[in-house]
């Protein structure tokens, strides 16, 4: 989801909105935030969730009263340690105040939304999703992982309704029928899905081939999908985080999970990677790992992404399970 710029005023030590001007008090700290941000994220690499909420609330501590863009990303990882460290309340206040500062803060919205469905608070998660769609509502990703959310929690009829709500969303670019594509592929719709794909490749995006290979191995054409994907990698030298990450799926579509992996881990090692790829990436090896049976990869897996994208409240639960699975 798209990161929205802040230009109102933050007390961070109470989590409370002052109405003050950025220019009425003193500059931040830059430095020494930094700091105490990448301490609190190492801390939740180690799982250490307390200690992290405490670095990150020093962090915030040293705005001055102002907050901007790294503030407000500070404010994400701090809701994530607190609800891991068992400080839901303290999560939530802190998502409230978000919210207060920007009412189209979309992926405020849905990270808090997230926490209340963790919370059995069905009614308030809804609204929130309702929020965070309306917001932004050509934001394909955040329609799929509300969906997601939704179905892991046996709301999969809801979920299903925002994903018939992205059908009607964006035009018809080949971007916008990739993303029908995935969205069909969710509602088991695979002939629907499959003309998706084929009309964004006909416009130019070279990654619907890889999902319509999925298409073929999905089908049993194991063999057509794989020779596919090798065509795609020799055509194609020089390939993107997503293509990477497509190719892995497809591996995964034939239970080739090594092969899956090799794609990921190549795909993580490029140097210029899109950040929202190397995020895709980093969730997909949680899951591949998961299948090999690797559950202590998998949690390291998923305790390295938490601190890296705090706002992802699936792979916040996915943690906690896999916590449980790890050897001690």
């Amino acid at each position: 989801m798209k990161k929205l710029r802040l230009t109102k005023i933050f007390a961070p030590a109470a989590v409370l909105v002052l109405a003050l001007t950025l220019t009425s008090c003193g500059s931040t700290d830059r430095a020494k935030q930094t700091e105490l941000k990448e301490a609190g994220i190492t801390a939740m690499k180690a799982g250490d969730y307390a200690g992290a909420a405490s670095s990150f609330k020093e962090a915030l501590g040293q705005s001055k009263y102002t907050v901007g863009e790294e503030e407000r990303d500070i404010c994400f990882y701090l809701a994530t340690a607190d609800y891991l460290a068992g400080n839901q309340a303290e999560a939530l206040t802190t998502l409230d105040s978000l919210t207060g500062l920007d009412e189209k803060d979309a992926e405020a919205y849905f990270l808090r939304g997230s926490m209340y469905l963790l919370e059995g608070e069905q009614e308030k998660a809804l609204a929130d999703y309702d929020s965070a769609i309306a917001a932004d509502p050509s934001d394909y990703d955040c329609y799929i992982a509300i969906y997601r959310n939704l179905t892991a929690h046996g709301l999969a009829d809801k979920g299903t309704e925002y994903l018939n709500k992205a059908l009607g969303a964006g035009s018809d670019s080949g971007n916008d029928y990739f993303y029908r594509g995935k969205v069909y592929e969710l509602l088991g719709q695979t002939p629907a899905a499959e003309s998706a794909y084929q009309n964004a490749a006909d416009r130019g995006i070279d990654a619907a081939k890889l999902s319509l290979a999925r298409l073929t191995a999905q089908d049993g054409k194991t063999d057509d999908a794989v020779a596919a994907v090798e065509a795609y990698q020799e055509e194609k030298k020089d390939l993107t985080g997503a293509e990477y990450l497509l190719i892995a799926r497809v591996y995964e579509s034939v239970s080739s999970y090594d092969k899956a992996k090799e794609a990921v881990t190549a795909g993580l090692a490029l140097e210029d990677i899109d950040s929202g790829d190397k995020r895709d990436l980093m969730r997909e090896l949680i899951a591949i790992d998961e299948q090999l049976l690797d559950f202590d990869s998998a949690c390291a897996d998923a305790e390295a992404y938490v601190a890296d994208y705090p706002g992802d409240a699936e792979v916040v639960r996915e943690l906690t399970f896999l916590s449980t699975r790890k050897s001690r």
